[in-house]
C-alpha cells in the first residue's frame, strides 16, 4: 500500500520538477537567443562605424549571412545544452523525488505498522487467557458435583486470568502511547537515587514473600528525563530479578557514576538466562524456555516487561545490557547520560 503511495508521490514530485525545468529552460532559451542576436548585431554596427562605406557595400551581404548563421549556430548549441541539462535534471529529480517521497511517508508508514502490530499483538495474546476462561467456566457449568468452595476457587482462578489480561492490556496501551509521544520535550533533571529508592519500595512486598533482601548502593547522580518512566523501567528489571531468584537470596541495586554516564545495575543470584534466549529477551511477547518458568509459579508475565523497560530507557537516550549465566544469576546494566545541569 505504502509502496504504491510512494510511487504516486514520486511521480507528482517529478512532474512538478520537470514542469519547472521545462518552463525555466524555455525562458532561458528565449532570453539567451535574444541576447545572442543583440550581441552579434551590435558587433555589426560597430563594424559599420569603423569601416568605410565602400567596404560595407561589398561585404554587407556576407556579414549579414555570417551573422544569421552564427545566431542559428549559437541558438542550436544552446538548445542542445538545455536538452542535456533537462535530461540530467530529470534523472536527478527521479532519485530525489523517490527519496523525498519515502521520507515524507515514513512517519505515516511507521504509525500504520505500529497500529497493525498493536492490533495483532492484542488479538494474539488475549486469545489464550480468554480461551482458558471460557473452558474453565464451561467445565464448571457442566459439572453438577461442584461444591460452593469449588465454585469460589473457580471464580478466583477466573479473576486471576482477568488480572493478567488487564496487566497485558495496560502494558500494550502504555507502549503504544509512548511510541506516539515526544516525551523528551518534557524532560527535567532527575535524581536517580530517588528513582532506585522508589523502585525498591514498589517491589518490597514481592521480595518479602520470597524472603529476598534488596540492598541498595548509591551516590548522588542525576540525568535528564521523566522520573515516573525511569522508576517504571527500573521497577520492571527489579521485578524480573525477584521472580527468577531463589528464596532467601540477595539482590543488589547499584547506582554509580562513570565519566560520561550514570549507571544503574540490578544484580541477582537467580536461575539465569540460557545463551540461546539472550538475543530475544527484549522481543515483545518472547518467553524463555519453559524450564525457566516451570519452577516459578509467580511468573505470570506475557513477555512485555523487558521490551517496555528497554523502550523507556532508550527514550532517555540510554542503553541496557544484560549479562547472565545459568544457575549463577543475571546482571542488568543501564547507562544513562549525565544531567547537563
Amino acid at each position: 500500500m505504502f509502496q504504491s503511495a510512494i510511487l504516486k508521490l514520486t511521480l507528482w514530485y517529478m512532474a512538478t520538477i520537470i514542469g519547472l525545468c521545462f518552463l525555466f529552460s524555455l525562458v532561458l532559451y528565449h532570453v539567451s537567443s535574444r541576447e545572442i542576436t543583440a550581441g552579434l548585431n551590435n558587433q555589426v554596427r560597430k563594424l559599420e562605424v569603423n569601416f568605410s562605406g565602400t567596404f560595407l557595400k561589398h561585404h554587407s551581404s556576407i556579414i549579414a549571412t555570417n551573422t544569421d548563421k552564427e545566431i542559428d549556430a549559437r541558438s542550436h548549441h544552446l538548445l542542445i545544452d538545455l536538452i542535456y541539462f533537462n535530461l540530467i535534471a530529470d534523472i536527478i529529480a527521479g532519485f530525489g523525488s523517490y527519496a523525498l517521497a519515502r521520507r515524507t511517508l515514513k512517519p505515516l508508514e511507521e504509525a500504520h505498522e505500529q497500529q497493525v502490530r498493536f492490533t495483532s499483538d492484542v488479538s494474539h495474546e488475549l486469545r489464550t487467557p480468554l480461551s482458558a476462561l471460557r473452558t474453565e467456566s464451561e467445565v464448571s457449568l457442566l459439572d453438577p458435583t461442584l461444591s460452593n468452595e469449588d465454585l469460589k476457587d473457580q471464580i478466583r482462578s477466573n479473576l486471576d486470568e482477568v488480572s493478567k489480561m488487564e496487566k497485558l492490556i495496560n502494558n500494550l496501551l502504555r507502549i503504544s502511547k509512548l511510541e506516539t509521544q515526544d516525551l523528551q520535550k518534557s524532560f527535567v533533571k532527575v535524581n536517580l537515587e530517588n528513582v532506585i529508592t522508589a523502585a525498591k519500595v514498589d517491589n518490597q512486598k514481592l521480595a518479602k514473600k520470597k524472603n529476598i533482601t534488596l540492598s541498595v548502593s548509591s551516590r548522588l547522580v542525576s540525568t535528564n528525563g521523566n522520573e515516573d518512566n525511569l522508576i517504571q523501567a527500573v521497577s520492571i528489571l527489579l521485578d524480573n530479578a525477584i521472580k527468577y531468584s531463589k528464596e532467601n537470596s540477595d539482590i543488589e541495586l547499584i547506582l554509580k557514576k562513570r565519566k560520561y554516564s550514570a549507571v544503574i545495575q540490578v544484580k541477582d543470584n537467580g536461575i539465569g538466562i540460557a545463551s540461546k534466549d539472550m538475543p530475544h529477551i527484549f522481543d515483545r511477547f518472547y518467553r524463555a524456555e519453559q524450564s525457566r518458568s516451570r519452577d516459578h509459579k509467580d511468573d505470570t508475565g506475557y513477555g512485555l516487561g523487558l521490551p517496555l523497560a528497554k523502550f523507556l530507557i532508550e527514550l532517555h537516550k540510554g542503553t541496557v545490557h544484560v549479562a547472565s549465566s545459568l544457575d549463577k544469576g543475571t546482571t542488568v546494566t543501564i547507562a544513562l547520560p549525565l544531567s547537563k545541569n
